[in-house]
């Protein structure tokens, strides 16, 4: 079953650059990881400290590899008493793309979509 983590990390303002990059900086090696289908963060809120993450794992066991890596481990070691992960994950394996609406209704925002400029 495909999993999604997501959600915010925070942190104080005055570091939220530096843990940016901290996390950044592993984005490359996650996504060689078996399993990992998306990797992310982004800023969400550089005054307020926030980090947005969104990552997707093929399966528990490819997350549990992932958090398993000495790498991650570091990251945590070094941050843990200067962040707050408020991540959660949500389990599904129905995936498709946004324009596949299954509510009628929606059919003229999704033909709207498709318009292009």
């Amino acid at each position: 079953m495909m999993l999604i983590v997501a959600g915010t990390i925070a942190t104080d303002p005055d570091l939220v650059d530096d843990l940016l990059a901290d996390l950044c900086a592993g984005i490359a090696s996650s996504l060689a990881e078996e399993g990992c289908e998306a990797y992310h963060f982004a800023m969400e809120d550089r005054a307020a400290g926030h980090v947005l993450t969104f990552q997707a794992w093929r399966d528990e066991r490819a997350l549990a590899l992932h958090l398993a890596r000495p790498e991650l481990g570091q990251l945590v070691a070094r941050w843990q008493d200067r962040f707050d992960v408020r991540t959660r994950i949500y389990e599904g394996d129905a995936v498709r793309p946004v324009g596949e609406w299954r509510d009628p209704s929606n059919r003229r925002l999704v033909e709207y979509s498709r318009k292009s400029d």
